[in-house]
């Protein structure tokens, strides 16, 4: 064979191989995105799914405070000599269950005293599957809601419809559904959910627990005294004795 004819073939089986591995690396990032895709749709179904599972939100009246704040989040005098801050997540069951459970009754007793200042604090602790923002969402919705003097209206609300951690019951959908079922002016709290004005408070909130040591939900700072878990009326009596001698709310 000919040196030129050599050349030639040599030329014709470089031009193969380039060929190919262009086919492979094509063929590969077929794959890619076609599998990418498939998980997009998929994980779309499964929210979907989860999200139709879902009841509709349904309004919840509770009675309020008797002396609520009335653009804020909490109830009683500024210079009361009890301080209590409730640190929750409104994705928390434990927090879910103590608002069931035990809340009326304090708000009750707390509120008619006097002697109490009482202000709910959410955190966003249960934010742990990447994408979800359920936790900040449900605590702009109730901050938001404060600004229009329905706090404690839509924190019952909240807390009515919680169902699980992360499965779309806080989305933004629903929770401006839970807005009108309270009476919200529309268009002014689904600016405030949209454009996360409450970031700044969420963020001075969070800061706050962190200096307290809070690493749990729900938890009670008495006068900076922490204490963690759910109390019912006459477990927070005692704690308020405990954190502050002498100090009664009878």
């Amino acid at each position: 064979m000919s040196k030129r004819k050599e050349l030639e073939v040599r030329q014709s089986q470089q031009q193969r191989k380039q060929w190919i591995q262009i086919i492979v690396i094509i063929a590969v990032l077929a794959v890619v995105i076609i599998g990418g895709v498939a998980i997009v749709s998929r994980n779309q179904t499964t929210s979907s799914s989860i999200n139709a599972a879902l009841p509709a939100p349904k309004a919840v009246t509770r009675e309020l405070p008797a002396n609520a704040e009335p653009n804020g989040a909490a109830f009683g005098p500024a210079n009361a000599p009890i301080k209590i801050i409730e640190f929750i997540d409104y994705q928390c069951p434990a927090c879910q269950a103590q608002w069931s459970a035990n809340e009326s009754a304090i708000l009750t007793a707390l509120s008619k005293s006097g002697k109490v200042r009482y202000e709910v604090h959410p955190l966003t602790f249960l934010e742990t599957r990447a994408g979800t923002t359920e936790s900040t969402d449900a605590a702009t919705a109730a901050l938001c809601a404060a600004d229009q003097g329905k706090f404690w209206d839509m924190h019952n609300s909240i807390y009515g419809n919680q169902y699980d951690e992360n499965v779309g019951q806080f989305s933004k959908e629903r929770l401006k559904l839970m807005a009108a079922g309270i009476g919200l002016d529309a268009a002014s709290f689904a600016t405030c959910l949209d454009s996360g004005a409450k970031a700044d408070q969420l963020k001075v909130i969070s800061d706050d627990a962190n200096r307290l040591n809070v690493q749990s939900t729900p938890s009670f700072v008495i006068n900076d005294k922490v204490f963690t878990g759910g109390q019912s009326i006459d477990e927070l009596k005692k704690n308020i004795a405990s954190a502050i001698p002498g100090a009664t709310i009878d």
